[in-house]
């Protein structure tokens, strides 16, 4: 009797899958994922506890002091979110197929995955702070090559008004903006070291950090398809560090045996969501632009 080594596939497609995520996302290297390792089932919760503020008071010589009333404050981070997808090849394929179907199609799966945590990650705009919000009066900007570096300069500004430190920060932008960006020659920024400096980092973009193209008002900018579009507009979005909490395991991977037809199949379960908590949206704002760019 012939062995049968399907046993094998589930472990070999799922890292396939983990190594090709881990390779395209532009949003996952901005999100921590501390609490990946707390997931077991759909619906889980995990509570986070970070420390509150500690007040100050003032004090002359020989005067009292002041207990700090310590209140730590405690958040729920609830993994609601599955999605999950099932490749079937028929024996009779595999066979007389000249090329392997299901390490394409294993493949396949693992772009659709990276484009839904993508589309996750990207969704928690409603969860910045209000204040880091450059819109024009409410609405959106029409971004044009004479503008879009000056809505970064009043990105960077909300950050720093937030004392959020200059290190570290990053901006996800659209296409348009990205050629509209390098169009703007309001302040000539060619023309400089500096100048200079920003392009040598756009033309030497790192295959390790999907999207990059350069350094701009003290943002390292990524250019994705998928920022989010409403009625609106269109939400380019910014920050400092790791702000966006993110948990995503593949819950389930499995090669099974078909039992009406003669076929093998491999199918996966991804649990996964995430938040923006209190403190860190201090650090996180986004860019108003059209919708059609």
């Amino acid at each position: 009797m012939a062995n049968n080594l399907d046993a094998f596939v589930p472990e070999v497609r799922s890292k396939q899958i983990i190594q090709k995520i881990d390779q395209i996302n532009v949003m996952l290297p901005f999100a921590n994922r501390d609490y990946e390792g707390e997931i077991r089932e759909q619906g889980d919760a995990v509570n986070v506890r970070t420390f509150g503020n500690v007040n100050l008071f003032s004090y002359q010589r020989g005067g009292g002091i002041t207990d700090t009333d310590l209140t730590p404050i405690k958040e729920s981070l609830t993994i609601n979110d599955a999605k999950g997808f099932q490749i079937v090849v028929d024996d009779l394929d595999k066979v007389q197929n000249d090329i392997d179907a299901m390490a394409g199609y294993t493949e396949r799966a693992a772009v659709a995955l990276n484009n839904e945590i993508e589309r996750k990650l990207l969704s928690y705009y409603s969860l910045t702070n209000s204040s880091n919000r450059v819109t024009n009066g409410g609405s959106a900007y029409a971004v044009s090559a004479s503008n879009a570096y000056t809505l970064l300069v009043d990105a960077a500004k909300t950050l720093d008004e937030q004392n959020v430190p200059a290190q570290d920060r990053w901006a996800v932008l659209t296409p348009t903006y990205k050629a509209f960006l390098n169009k703007d020659t309001t302040y000539s920024i060619r023309a400089t070291e500096l100048g200079d400096q920003i392009v040598m980092d756009g033309a030497a973009a790192r295959s390790d950090a999907p999207g990059y193209f350069g350094t701009y008002a003290g943002f390292k900018l990524y250019m994705s398809t998928q920022v989010p579009t409403t009625a609106s507009g269109r939400y380019c979005q910014f920050g400092q560090g790791k702000r966006i909490t993110y948990a995503s395991q593949l819950r389930n991977m499995e090669a099974i045996r078909l039992e009406r037809t003669f076929g093998t199949a491999v199918r996966g379960l991804m649990l996964h969501d995430g938040t923006v908590f209190t403190e860190n949206a201090k650090a996180f704002g986004y860019i108003l632009i059209g919708a059609a760019q």
